[in-house]
């Protein structure tokens, strides 16, 4: 795959670009109709306004919307105040951006999240690049392995668009 094709990932606007269809977003996250339908109806996550049902269109979500519906369901089965997954998606949409794009050279190092919960209203968040926390870990903690979820949420995304039927050249 090249960063040109239609259906690419790669790039600001094909990260951004509404192109997966529903049943495809449910596909990468092993998610019910159900389950998605909950994520997007309690607005767990901040998608857009592209994304509301009763416009006629068919609803369509772009790959950075894909790796926050990801991160909602990561939050759902480690039991994360499901109020806080928009903020986990934000983490994680950034970590794939950065990864695909090679923006950064913390893309090198591997990257993960200890999540304290000891203020659940407030939750803080501790990186883990490479073996070093950014601060001391607390006793107890959620764990994260943002890079797991980025590179098996890429696979997936990677898979489903070497599947599609290839345009023909104009």
């Amino acid at each position: 795959m090249t960063q040109d094709d239609d259906f690419a990932i790669y790039g600001p606007k094909s990260f951004n670009r509404p192109q997966f269809t529903a049943d495809e977003v449910r596909a990468v996250c092993g998610l019910s109709a159900g389950a998605l339908k909950g994520i997007l109806d309690r607005k767990q996550i901040d998608i857009g306004d592209d994304h509301f049902p009763g416009s006629g269109r068919r609803r369509l979500f772009s790959a950075s919307n894909i790796f926050k519906v990801y991160a909602a369901n990561v939050a759902n089965e480690i039991g994360y105040p499901l109020r806080f997954a928009n903020q986990l998606g934000e983490i994680i949409v950034a970590r794939a951006f950065e990864k695909i794009s090679g923006a950064s050279l913390r893309s090198r190092v591997h990257f993960a999240l200890a999540i304290d919960g000891t203020n659940p209203d407030n939750p803080a968040y501790v990186e883990i690049v490479g073996d070093r926390a950014s601060q001391e870990l607390p006793a107890a903690y959620r764990y994260i392995d943002v890079d797991r979820v980025v590179d098996e949420t890429l696979v997936k995304l990677e898979a489903m668009i070497d599947d599609r039927p290839q345009q023909a050249e104009e």
